[in-house]
C-alpha cells in the first residue's frame, strides 16, 4: 500500500481536477444543506468554493490535501475489498459446501483407494484433434 501511495500522480492537471470536483462535490453539500436548514451549510459552501479557487488558480496547494484523499481512498479499498470477499464467502461459498455435504456431493476426489492401480482420469479422447487447438478463445 505505501508503494500504490508513491505512485500517486499529483501533476498540476490532476490537481486542478481535484479541487475541482471535491470543491464541487462540498459546494453542492454546502448549498443543499444551507437552504434546508441553517448551520454548518455556510461552512461547507465555503470550503466548497475555497477548493475551487484553489484549483483553478493555485493547484499545487491542493497537493497535501490530495495526497491524504487518495490515502484514504486507497484504506477504504482494501478494507472493502477485503470485507466483500468474506461477506461472498461466507454467504455463497459456505452454504453450498454445507448443502454438498448433506448431499454427499464431493467437488474434489480426495478419497484414498489403496486398491486403485491410479488416480489418473481417463477421458475420451473423441474431438481432440489438431482443428481444437486453433481459436481457443
Amino acid at each position: 500500500m505505501i508503494e500504490e501511495l508513491k505512485n500517486i500522480k499529483s501533476t498540476k492537471k490532476e490537481l486542478r481536477e481535484f479541487g475541482l470536483i471535491v470543491g464541487g462535490v462540498v459546494l453542492a453539500l454546502g448549498l443543499f444543506v444551507m437552504f434546508r436548514e441553517k448551520g454548518w451549510g455556510q461552512w461547507a459552501t465555503g470550503i466548497g468554493v475555497a477548493l475551487i479557487a484553489l484549483g483553478l488558480m493555485l493547484p499545487i496547494v491542493l497537493r497535501p490535501f490530495q495526497k491524504a484523499w487518495m490515502a484514504l481512498a486507497l484504506l477504504l479499498g482494501a478494507v472493502m475489498s477485503r470485507l466483500i470477499l468474506i461477506i461472498i464467502f461466507f454467504f455463497v461459498l459456505t452454504p453450498v459446501a454445507f448443502i454438498a455435504k448433506l448431499v454427499g456431493k464431493s467437488f474434489l476426489d480426495l478419497k484414498v483407494d489403496k486398491n486403485a492401480p491410479s488416480y489418473w482420469t481417463h477421458r475420451p479422447s473423441e474431438g481432440q484433434g489438431p482443428a481444437d487447438s486453433k481459436r481457443q478463445f
